[in-house]
């Protein structure tokens, strides 16, 4: 499997502009001023992408950091290729002054064209290796991080039940059981304690405090109640048009 080691992923700019100046051993300070310092090419935040100029460029709307010329300069493509139909691009300016803490306490957007040595026109792009987006009109369409660019019409689909089990705000590790799934009524079982003790501690024993969520679709799965009761009295109260043949037999959890 391909490695993309040039991915920075979850960071924000200045985030990864530190990250840069351990690496090289910066000794750069607050009260020193820029000078002449080496180039930092740094990754960028693309919050929009717009077709080129020609099949093979790309405008892009960049958020950089701002307040002196060398926090964020000369927009350009890191490592990029293609591959099984889709674009994958680093995006990355020359940014030294981001290396100095508070050097650049502002943010600003510009506008870049991007050139590529292959046909990019129509392609699905991934940027940054964190960001995924579609060919649309008149503009690329970014795709939702969990869902993607295509989620399936079924909403009883794993992606979607994830998606909910996110919106829950549940901790990683939680063990999730799907007591029922329709198109339109969702009920979740979740053990927010099953990974509380993390691997390696056979010692440790933490008691379940699993919770029975009641959900509705909407144009995403919506929270209607939570509760640890026999049946779903609080689902009913939530939302009347809960189907309550559908708790026949639900026991009371501990």
């Amino acid at each position: 499997m391909r490695v993309r080691r040039w991915a920075v992923i979850g960071l924000g700019l200045a985030g990864v502009a530190l990250g840069l100046a351990c690496a090289r051993g910066n000794g750069t300070t607050g009260a020193e001023p820029p000078g002449d310092s080496p180039k930092a090419p740094v990754a960028v935040d693309v919050v929009a992408v717009h077709p080129g100029l020609d099949d093979r460029s790309l405008a892009m709307d960049l958020q950089l950091l701002d307040g002196a010329p060398d926090c964020g300069s000369g927009p350009q493509l890191g490592y990029n290729e293609w591959e099984n139909g889709r674009v994958f691009a680093n995006v990355v300016v020359d940014a030294p002054g981001s290396l100095i803490y508070g050097h650049c306490p502002g943010l600003k957007i510009v506008t870049a064209t991007l050139h590529f040595d292959y046909v990019v026109a129509g392609l699905p792009l991934t940027t940054n290796n964190s960001q995924s987006w579609d060919p649309a009109t008149p503009d690329y369409r970014l795709c939702d991080p969990v869902l993607g660019c295509h989620p399936p019409a079924d909403h009883c689909a794993r992606v979607w039940t994830n998606l909910a089990v996110f919106d829950l705000d549940t901790p990683q590790h939680s063990y999730v059981n799907t007591v029922h799934c329709d198109q339109t009524w969702l009920v979740l079982q979740i053990d927010r304690n099953a990974g509380a003790c993390g691997a390696g501690r056979p010692a440790c024993s933490v008691p379940p405090a699993t919770v029975r969520y009641f959900l509705r679709w909407d144009d995403r799965w919506r929270l209607v109640a939570s509760s640890q009761s026999a049946g779903c009295p609080e689902a009913v109260v939530g939302e009347p048009g809960f189907p309550v043949p559908v708790c026949d037999g639900l026991p009371a959890l501990p």
